[in-house]
Order: C-alpha cells, then structure tokens, then sequence
C-alpha cells in the first residue's frame, strides 16, 4: 500500500469567481511530489471538481489513485458534496 500525506497548504474562497478552492501539496517518502486541489462552485454548491499534477519522476507507481480515492474521501465525508467530476486533458501521459 502506497502511503501518500495530502497537506493542506492554501484555502481561499474567491468572491469574484464565484468558486472555493482548498489546494493541497502532496507528500511521498518525504518529499514534495506534485499537488492535489478541489474547486467547488458557489452555483454549484454540492459539485466540486478535483485536480492533481504529479512530478513526472513518480508516475506509474499508483500514485494519482491513492491521491483520488483521499480527495474522493474529503469531498463527500468532509465536504458533504453529492458528485465530484474531474477533467482530463488527454494531452497528458
């Protein structure tokens, strides 16, 4: 089992673009490997939408489902959101 600590570095909630952000870095063997962040929209606000990069460096190692499975457990058992969408820019590899 991969053991991955998503700390919560920044929380700001954007009047003017109407969203909430939480940003979050993410830790693996002690070192800072990529961040995680969940938006959720004030039109919205039972929906959020959940991002990730990772260092290239630690790919294919489960790394993003770990990270997606902790960010699907704050989303609907801290935040009490009802969906949580993601999108994928299939440029990435």
């Amino acid at each position: 089992m991969i053991f991955i600590r998503i700390v919560a570095v920044h929380y700001t909630n954007n009047i003017t673009s109407g969203k909430v952000i939480i940003k979050s870095g993410m830790i693996y063997e002690d070192a800072v490997i990529g961040g995680c962040n969940i938006k959720i929209f004030q039109d919205s606000p039972h929906v959020g939408e959940i991002g990730y990069f990772i260092d290239r460096n630690f790919f294919n190692r489960g790394i993003a489902t770990e990270v997606v499975k902790e960010l699907e457990n704050i989303a609907f058992n801290d935040l009490k959101l009802i969906r949580l969408e993601i999108r994928m820019d299939p440029r990435n590899k």
